[in-house]
């Protein structure tokens, strides 16, 4: 059963849900609720939404429980305010940021002081979230800071370094006053498999990020981005780009160069994840 009030009078959760519900059909005009909370309250959101439905306007709008896995600890232990066992945002954004700050030192330890803590901040809170949306949330997530922090593999600073080497090669460009021509076609028949590989992958964002709204998985999102920045280190260690001799060939792989920047810094901002030229 739903109890709405105690025998005392006091109220539960399920009576600050539904006044929720109409306080934001009222006053905010909602057209769809959604619940993003953890498995475990799955059978109270569903006695609340059929007591809304029943209840008839202004509660009966579509409500969607986004339900997501227990997370837990390296040694089995739940992440539970109520049960003390939290580690608190800040400390954790505190420390991705002197990881990455301890990498900017080592490899580009001329760069400004000033430009090093934007770096710093923008891809330590980048790792953080991308750890976080890249997860299925249907699944279990062992939180690991090894995990967290590290910057190979599936990770939020791989991403945004593959961005940086592409910004890379158009400075590069620029300084070599190579122009190419934007609104130039790029035709997969006069293209090798790598090429060709980079050109498919290319085309299928606008198909993920309709899967990834449809389903509320930014994961899918995260999974096509890793793909996307395997695929496009794959062609540029394969392939000349601007010491290209064929002028067409090389027109193509800047091109291609372009749209892999663009859809990563696209799909990384559907992430509420920002972008570096330099790392």
């Amino acid at each position: 059963p739903c109890i709405d009030q105690k025998k005392d009078g006091s109220f539960l959760y399920s009576t600050s849900d539904l006044a929720t519900i109409k306080y934001r059909k009222d006053e905010l005009n909602a057209d769809m609720g959604l619940y993003v909370v953890d498995e475990r309250q799955q059978e109270h959101f569903k006695q609340v939404f059929e007591i809304a439905k029943m209840t008839g306007a202004p509660y009966d709008y579509e409500k969607v429980h986004i339900q997501f896995g227990i997370m837990r600890f390296a040694n089995g232990v739940i992440l539970s305010t109520r049960g003390g066992n939290v580690i608190r945002l800040i400390d954790l954004l505190n420390k991705a940021q002197e990881e990455v700050r301890k990498v900017i030192d080592e490899k580009n330890p001329d760069l400004p002081e000033a430009e090093k803590d934007i770096i710093s901040d923008i891809v330590g809170t980048g790792a953080i979230k991308y750890f976080d949306l890249s997860q299925n949330r249907t699944s279990p997530i062992l939180f690991d800071w090894d995990k967290v922090l590290s910057f190979e593999g599936n990770t939020g600073p791989y991403l945004q370094y593959t961005y940086v080497r592409i910004m890379s090669l158009l400075r590069k460009m620029e300084s070599e006053n190579i122009s190419v021509d934007k609104s130039k076609d790029i035709i997969l028949d006069d293209m090798n498999d790598i090429e060709r590989d980079l050109a498919v992958m290319l085309l299928r964002f606008p198909q993920v990020v309709v899967k990834a709204y449809e389903g509320f998985k930014p994961n899918l999102i995260a999974d096509y981005l890793f793909d996307l920045a395997k695929t496009y280190n794959n062609f540029y260690n394969s392939k000349s780009i601007l010491k290209e001799e064929n002028k067409d060939v090389m027109q193509a792989r800047i091109l291609l160069s372009i749209k892999a920047a663009d859809i990563l810094k696209q799909g990384l901002s559907l992430l509420s994840i920002q972008t570096v030229d330099r790392m």
